[in-house]
């Protein structure tokens, strides 16, 4: 099949989004995690606004580049697997496993350096959602703007697995 670029349309977004969604093709299958962080104060246990800054330091690391990436409020960072040094997306678990550890721990200390530390829970046990900062982000904006209030009091965080395919057509 040889590696493809599949554009895929959904109306209803695409408007929002501004551009097609578009999904990868590859030879075999690929492993990739998501791994979703609060970032809350070391003393306090506060959700604290430092993604963004955390983000920005990340995209100077060479490494972590492309493994970081902005949520929907400035209190989260999400950190993902990425192509292996080979080049090629993670066909093992053990793969993920290594990737996700390095990328963590490189994380954390950014973290550190500013008096918080990353904490993995499906959801803050005291912050009010009503009073957590959006990310300054095009494209959530637009989400919020689409599905409304749902998005706004959103206050989730999450591990997610994704296994994907080759495509056959």
């Amino acid at each position: 099949m040889g590696n493809s670029t599949r554009r895929v349309r959904i109306p209803s977004r695409e408007s929002a989004i501004g551009a097609p969604l578009e999904f990868k093709g590859s030879e075999k299958y690929s492993l990739g995690m998501e791994l979703e962080f609060q970032v809350v104060d070391k003393d306090t246990q506060q959700l604290l606004p430092l993604g963004p800054a955390i983000l920005e330091e990340a995209a100077q690391d060479p490494w972590l580049e492309g493994r970081a990436h902005y949520e929907l409020m400035e209190n989260t960072v999400e950190l993902v697997t990425a192509k292996t040094d080979s080049g090629k997306l993670p066909t093992r678990v053990s793969q993920l496993g290594t990737d996700m550890r390095r990328a963590v721990a490189a994380t954390a200390k950014l973290a550190e350096k500013r008096g918080a530390t990353l904490v993995l829970s499906g959801s803050h046990p005291f912050a009010d959602p009503t009073k957590q900062r959006y990310t300054d982000n095009h494209r959530i904006k637009a989400m919020i703007e689409d599905i409304g209030k749902p998005m706004r009091d959103l206050q989730t965080y999450g591990l997610h697995v994704l296994v994907c395919l080759f495509y056959t057509s």
